[in-house]
């Protein structure tokens, strides 16, 4: 059995693309917060409509 080594040129660099942790996190809650905000409007008015209070 044999295993392949990687590549340890200085030509192969590898290229890492990250989003700050902050950034994510501060995404995640205004999501969460619109989404929220937004299912409270849409139960509100449907509990306003006839078909909503069955």
């Amino acid at each position: 059995m044999s295993s392949r080594r990687r590549s340890t040129s200085s030509t192969a660099d590898a290229t890492v693309v990250a989003e700050p942790f902050l950034i994510i996190m501060l995404v995640c809650i205004a999501g969460g917060t619109a989404l929220g905000g937004l299912t409270e409007l849409a139960w509100e008015w449907a509990t306003t409509q006839t078909w909503g209070r069955e």
